[in-house]
């Protein structure tokens, strides 16, 4: 299931004509939950702001629909392997309804630990991988869902984790446009980071783009100054001046290794 983007189903391209009703609802809030059995009542009062005895009642009806999509030839009375019952609610099975978010994620933590362990060649094939599977927001086709915030959240944060790391890796490889590509794509989700704009400007002066960086410095102080009245904490003097250590390490891009949840 391509969760990575707006939501598909690999196996079932006319899965778009269900996935935006009841069904489809179910199934995406079942992804977001995921890694626990939920409650029909809660489902019913979060996905559609039911309550009340019947409530439970609509979401057996959706959960028979959604296994008869998930699994059209079960046969009658068959037990599902999509969706399971238990401990009075219900939950995905992970062997038989795969996600990409946990491949992702899977990726990024597998690079994250190859770097801490100084495999960076590894580390830098698995981060690769998890950074291009990262097509889109987590579930971009619900983007008012309030149910989906946490799991957007929490995969936005592995993907600034896996291209900072990345940027440092290419960086010190020699690849500083591969560093600066990540790094771009890290201030788009971070614009108001301050170490991931200090990377990103002290490879522009490395690479001699000195305007580019100045222009950079400006944008991002204004921003601060507008959004939090804060200063960056740093000038472009002072990168220069670290451009000067023989270490030549990006400033703010060694991200240390995290357990991530799949």
């Amino acid at each position: 299931m391509r969760t990575l983007a707006a939501t598909a189903i690999a196996r079932d391209p006319a899965a778009a004509d269900w996935l935006g009703r009841r069904p489809g609802q179910l199934l995406k809030y079942l992804v977001c939950r995921r890694f626990a059995s939920v409650p029909a009542q809660e489902i019913a009062e979060t996905v559609w702001g039911f309550t009340g005895f019947a409530s439970s009642g609509s979401v057996r009806h959706c959960v028979h629909e959604l296994r008869e999509r998930l699994e059209p030839d079960r046969e009658a009375g068959a037990r599902s392997t999509s969706i399971v019952a238990r401990q009075g609610g219900y939950t995905l099975d992970p062997a038989a309804v795969g996600v990409d978010a946990d491949d992702f994620a899977v990726h990024v933590r597998r690079g994250l630990v190859a770097r801490a362990a100084g495999l960076p060649e590894v580390a830098t094939v698995h981060l690769r991988v998890g950074v291009a599977m990262y097509r889109g927001e987590f579930m971009a086709d619900e983007p008012e869902a309030a149910w989906a915030v946490a799991e957007r959240e929490r995969l936005r944060e592995h993907l600034e984790d896996a291209l900072v790391a990345l940027a440092g890796l290419r960086a010190a490889a020699g690849d500083l446009d591969g560093a600066l590509c990540c790094l771009r794509r890290a201030a788009e989700l971070e614009p108001f980071d301050c170490d991931v704009h200090r990377s990103l400007i002290t490879v522009l002066l490395r690479q001699g783009r000195h305007s580019r960086a100045q222009r950079c410095y400006a944008a991002f102080a204004a921003r601060l100054e507008r959004e939090l009245h804060r200063q960056p904490g740093f000038e472009l003097a002072d990168l220069a001046g670290e451009l000067l250590d023989p270490a030549g390490e990006l400033p703010g891009a060694q991200a240390e290794p995290q357990t991530l949840s799949p």
